[in-house]
């Protein structure tokens, strides 16, 4: 019996210290996974305050960047702004031919028939026909998406905020951000 004790000794002795080193290793992979977890929750926090501070400068780049020199425009739209501001965005620069409805040039109503598209509504391409068609607000509750109405419904403009469209202007101009209070109010659809 010596015999057999002695000889199943070494392989459990082995066996012991397999375990052992094992044990050590896990124990090394768990503190492994608590750091990373650590690593994780902490990258999540930083991107979540990295994300809250760069918010403000989008939007103050948003709200336009000329091009030294060139006039043209390089804006995006607001990060959770609507489809058809964000449309009306991506329009920027492109030139204003009477009657065009995209996608390279744009009327002041083709270019609001199609940003309202984005939207899944369905605008005529005429600008007194767009303002029949929608809720009528006052010009003091004027919202970003709205479409802003000038010269007795004969031009039209999406506001990107309560002061300022983005619109088609006229021939020889291209589509551009204005301030509201540039040209007189018609009216204001929703």
């Amino acid at each position: 019996m010596d015999a057999l004790t002695s000889k199943a000794e070494a392989p459990l002795k082995a066996l012991k210290a397999e375990q052992a080193v094992q044990a050590a290793q896990n124990t090394k992979l768990q503190g492994l996974v608590t750091s990373a977890n650590t690593l994780v929750q902490t990258l999540t926090t930083s991107k979540a305050s990295f994300n809250s501070q760069l918010q403000p400068l989008l939007a103050l780049q948003a709200k336009m960047s000329p091009t030294f020199g060139d006039n043209s425009y390089h804006a995006i739209a607001p990060p959770g702004s609507p489809a058809n501001v964000a449309f009306a965005y991506a329009q920027l620069d492109k030139p204003y031919v009477f009657g065009a409805a995209g996608p390279d040039t744009w009327d002041c109503s083709g270019l609001t028939e199609m940003a309202y598209q984005q939207i899944g509504k369905s605008l005529e391409h005429s600008a007194h026909l767009q303002y029949a068609a929608l809720t009528h607000v006052s010009e003091s509750d004027i919202r970003t998406g709205d479409l802003v109405f000038f010269y007795g419904f004969e031009h039209v403009g999406i506001a990107i905020s309560h002061t300022q469209v983005i619109h088609a202007p006229e021939p020889g101009d291209s589509v551009k951000i204005t301030n509201i209070s540039d040209m007189p109010i018609a009216g204001v659809g929703r």
